[in-house]
């Protein structure tokens, strides 16, 4: 039995897809809160296609509201020898954990594109660069 990422060519495609910026009141201390999504948009015998999305929320008096949020895309193609192999995964209710099981093959350039992406908007409004991490924030990790 092959490992997951076996079945997968080693030539990412990485898109930006989305970028949504709304400037809150930053203070000094912004407290910030990372929420992290991935979407499964294509699995067949031919591509992977994973929407990333990294949303940056901060707490004002009354609510959560999100103040940036990145989207993109990573493509991988199916290794010949495994093309209707895939199929059956795409079908496994448990595509996205092993996704996220193997995040180094599968996110890491994306989520670290993302990551800088989110440090140069913010300092290019004026305001302190934010460093969020290269990983998949899960709500786990934000306890």
């Amino acid at each position: 039995m092959h490992n997951f990422v076996d079945y997968f060519e080693e030539d990412e495609v990485c898109d930006l897809t989305s970028v949504s910026f709304v400037s809150p009141e930053f203070r000094e201390n912004l407290d910030f809160g990372v929420t992290d999504e991935i979407e499964i948009l294509e699995a067949n015998n031919k591509e992977l296609i994973i929407d990333f999305t990294r949303t940056l929320v901060y707490e004002n008096d009354d609510d959560v509201e999100p103040f940036l949020q990145v989207s993109a895309t990573a493509n991988f193609s199916v290794k010949d020898d495994f093309n209707d192999t895939i199929v059956l995964m795409s079908k496994t209710s448990d595509l996205e954990n092993k996704i996220l099981e193997n995040e180094e093959f599968f996110l890491s350039s994306t989520i670290s594109g993302v990551s800088l992406l989110i440090s140069q908007v913010l300092s290019s409004f004026g305001k302190v660069p934010v460093i969020t991490p290269p990983v998949f924030m899960s709500e786990d990790d934000e306890e």
